[in-house]
C-alpha cells in the first residue's frame, strides 16, 4: 500500500468499520492548511468522517465522525490550485478544523470528480 490509498482500500476500511453505504464521496485533504497532516474525508448518508493517514499511507488514529443532521452548512472556497473546505456544525460548541483539498491528487484520479460531488450534494455556488 503506497502513500495514497486507492478508493477500494478506503471503501474496504469503511465496510470493515460498518460505515460504508455505497454512496460515499471520498476526497484527500490536509487538516488545517497545506502543511497539516493528511486525512481522507468521507461524506455519506451516515454523516461525515475524517480518516487520519500516517506518513506510511495507513489509516490509523481516531476517526472523527459527525452525523448528517449535525451539519448546518458546508463552505468550499476556491483557491488557485485547491479548495478550502469549511464545515459548520449546528452546535456552536463543535469545532471542526478547515480542510485544504487539492484539485488533483497524483495517484487518486477520482479527486476532481469527488469535489464536484461535494459541490452538487451541498448546492455550493
Amino acid at each position: 500500500m503506497g502513500l495514497l490509498l486507492k478508493r477500494d482500500d478506503i471503501t474496504d476500511f469503511l465496510d470493515a468499520n460498518d460505515i460504508y453505504d455505497h454512496d460515499e464521496i471520498i476526497v484527500w485533504s490536509k487538516i488545517g492548511n497545506v502543511t497539516g497532516p493528511y486525512a481522507v474525508l468521507v461524506f455519506n448518508s451516515l454523516g461525515f468522517f475524517t480518516l487520519p493517514i500516517t506518513p506510511a499511507g495507513r489509516i490509523e488514529g481516531s476517526i472523527i465522525q459527525l452525523e448528517s443532521d449535525m451539519l448546518d452548512w458546508v463552505e468550499l472556497r476556491k483557491k488557485l490550485l485547491s479548495y478550502r473546505l469549511i464545515l459548520h456544525a449546528k452546535d456552536p460548541d463543535i469545532e471542526i478544523p478547515p480542510f485544504h483539498i487539492n484539485k488533483l491528487m497524483i495517484g487518486y484520479r477520482d479527486q476532481a470528480m469527488e469535489i464536484r460531488k461535494i459541490i452538487e450534494r451541498f448546492q455550493i455556488q
